[in-house]
């Protein structure tokens, strides 16, 4: 499978063989023995964390690097090239993925109808008398994926996001956009450069 810059690759676990994944895996020695200890309490939960190591692998393939290039560090897996970003976002039965030449963050939200005023209170003030649920969720996303993008703090995120919430645009470097997605609300994270042609492409099943 390609993995490309400019979709959202967006998979649902529910229809995925688990021990397709595991003998997938099983092909990497390297990661075989980063995962070897892992626990989950669940198949969905293992499924979600297997889906985003195949993708993360085939986005390894389409660019010619070296599996050895995949490190795992304080609970991530990162590429340590300098050149080539991911990022990766779970909720309920999905597992969402990115990539570009530049840092990069996602966050997925499931879209309702309440929204959640004690955390709103606690991290966007500035918006709380008039908060609905698509605002709370762009907060929140935005924060979740400048988090990742920047590995700034998510406390320090959601203050920037709370200050900012309007605009499109932090200090010129960090640059956001939302979409609703079915039952799902997105928001991308681009540093230096946003790419506004990308699309979200849902798979039932993991391509050869």
């Amino acid at each position: 499978m390609e993995i490309k810059e400019g979709i959202v690759y967006l998979i649902n676990v529910q229809s995925i063989d688990i021990n397709q994944i595991d003998s997938f895996i099983d092909n990497y020695q390297i990661i075989k023995q980063q995962e070897k200890n892992k626990n989950f309490s669940n198949d969905k939960d293992k499924k979600l964390h297997l889906i985003s190591l195949f993708l993360i692998i085939n986005y390894l393939h389409t660019n010619n690097i070296p599996i050895e290039c995949l490190k795992y560090d304080n609970g991530h897996y990162l590429i340590h090239d300098g050149s080539h970003y991911f990022s990766i976002s779970h909720k309920d039965n999905y597992v969402a993925f990115i990539c570009n030449n530049n840092p990069i963050g996602i966050d997925i939200e499931t879209i309702s109808n309440t929204v959640d005023f004690d955390v709103a209170k606690k991290y966007f003030c500035n918006y709380l008398k008039d908060l609905n649920n698509e605002k709370f969720l762009t907060c929140w996303t935005k924060a979740e994926s400048l988090l990742k993008c920047s590995g700034i703090p998510f406390c320090s995120a959601c203050k920037i996001i709370n200050n900012n919430a309007e605009s499109s645009i932090i200090d010129n470097i960090y640059f956001f956009k939302s979409i609703k997605y079915k039952n799902l609300f997105i928001t991308i994270c681009y540093k230096h450069k946003i790419n506004e042609e990308y699309r979200i492409l849902e798979l039932d099943y993991l391509p050869k």
